[in-house]
């Protein structure tokens, strides 16, 4: 299992990750300086190839390069978008399967908003994106 950054993590919300044979969904919270989910036994004996843990402020995405054997950590902050040109934000809700949301608890849309930037020759590129919560579930 790879060391999780718990500091760095919300302190609740949601994690959206995947592994080589399956894809978690579900909520999560940090109590006790432990990582409180039901699939914590699929995190122990496996490493994700890629994971996002978020609540409706901030991300911290975690991606594994087997090939380096180490991982990426990039922490994404609704109050980096503040000082962004607005026009290149660009939001989006999105809906969620059905077998993930069959639980009470389970958000029926995640919010993705995606960070554009102008490329040196003036060409509008995707820079990052940031999965949140909706404004209204």
């Amino acid at each position: 299992m790879i060391k999780l950054p718990l500091e760095k993590i919300p302190e609740k919300g949601f994690v959206l990750a995947d592994f080589a044979d399956t894809t978690v969904f579900e909520p999560y919270e940090i109590k006790n300086g432990e990582l409180c989910l039901g699939s914590r036994e699929v995190f122990e004996q496996q490493i994700p190839i890629e994971c996002h843990f978020f609540d409706e402020t901030s991300e911290l995405r975690l991606v594994h390069r087997e090939s380096r054997n180490d991982t990426i950590e990039i922490l994404l902050r609704e109050s980096d978008e503040t000082d962004m040109d607005q026009e290149l934000l660009y939001t989006q809700e999105v809906l969620l399967k059905q077998e993930y949301t069959s639980r009470d608890d389970m958000p029926k849309k995640l919010r993705i908003i995606n960070r554009f930037v102008y490329s040196d020759n003036d060409t509008l590129i995707l820079n990052n994106y940031r999965i949140s919560l909706p404004r209204y579930t």
